[in-house]
């Protein structure tokens, strides 16, 4: 079961980097937000990564980025006892599990400081390097395309993935869900 959601999940990252290009490729100016929207919350709910709870207004934490993006590629916490990489996030925390897990596949870094900051908001271009790493092109995009952040964002918008984010330094659960 988890690699089939493992599975679904692959797809729907992929059809979320082909979408855009096809609609530009047939002459489309411009996807309809709502219904834009309304597809990605329907597929991250029956995946149970998001629910519809959730008010989409809602900024994301950099620790409930890490959450959702660890649920995607179908992690699930058991919540045996993690390992603790960043100091702000000890191994009872709700999210140290997630956050480890990324950490564990090299699609967040550990720096010297061993700091985390959980509770600060996503931002777009952090948002997208974990996205891209998860997809398996974070190496391609450090070596070739110049790294966090401007290769991340240059190769989101080479995708034209343009996520209309209100303020790229603090997601919310509506921009989050479209990327």
């Amino acid at each position: 079961m988890k690699k089939i959601s493992a599975g679904v999940a692959a797809i729907i990252m992929l059809a979320n980097l082909l979408v855009p290009a096809v609609f530009s490729a047939v002459g489309e100016e411009t996807r309809n937000e709502d219904s834009s929207l309304k597809m990605a919350e329907t597929v991250l709910e029956y995946l149970n990564i998001t629910d519809s709870a959730t008010s989409n207004d809602s900024t994301v934490s950099r620790a409930e980025f890490a959450m959702l993006a660890a649920k995607l590629v179908g992690y699930v916490d058991n919540e045996n006892t993690h390992y603790a990489y960043f100091a702000d996030v000890p191994s009872d925390n709700r999210y140290c599990g997630y956050i480890a897990h990324l950490a564990d596949r090299e699609v967040i870094s550990v720096p010297e400081n061993r700091m985390f900051r959980p509770e600060d908001n996503i931002t777009l271009s952090q948002a997208y390097k974990i996205m891209f790493s998860l997809a398996g092109y974070g190496r391609y995009i450090e070596d070739i395309c110049g790294g966090f952040p401007i290769g991340y964002i240059s190769m989101a918008e080479r995708l034209q993935l343009n996520v209309k984010a209100a303020d790229s330094e603090a997601l919310s659960y509506a921009e989050v869900k479209k990327i």
